[in-house]
């Protein structure tokens, strides 16, 4: 048994200082693969944030007007007698 110790105790130190993917100054390549996907993501969440603030913070595009349009004013006018039938018709036609 006690040739044994010797060998036994070099595997122990050889196992402790690779144990689980660890190398010697404590790093593992599985941490800095993980860290670096996390990294990736954070950058890519920041980047999308910014664009979709910046898509709503867009001056909207004016809405159509919801008044009459110029046929109903020239409509109502006809009605009401400011224009003659000649009229209305030429000012009809210049709209169409």
């Amino acid at each position: 048994m006690s040739a044994l110790a010797p060998t036994l105790s070099a595997i122990g130190q050889m196992s402790g200082n690779r144990m689980n993917g660890w190398d010697n100054n404590g790093t593992s390549w599985w941490g800095i693969v993980m860290m670096s996907i996390f990294g990736v993501a954070v950058i890519v969440a920041i980047i999308w944030g910014a664009i979709a603030f910046s898509r709503s913070a867009r001056p909207q595009a004016p809405a159509a007007p919801s008044g009459p349009t110029p046929v109903d004013i020239l409509n109502q006018r006809y009605a009401r007698g400011e224009l003659d039938t000649a009229e209305y018709e030429e000012r009809k036609r210049q709209l169409a």
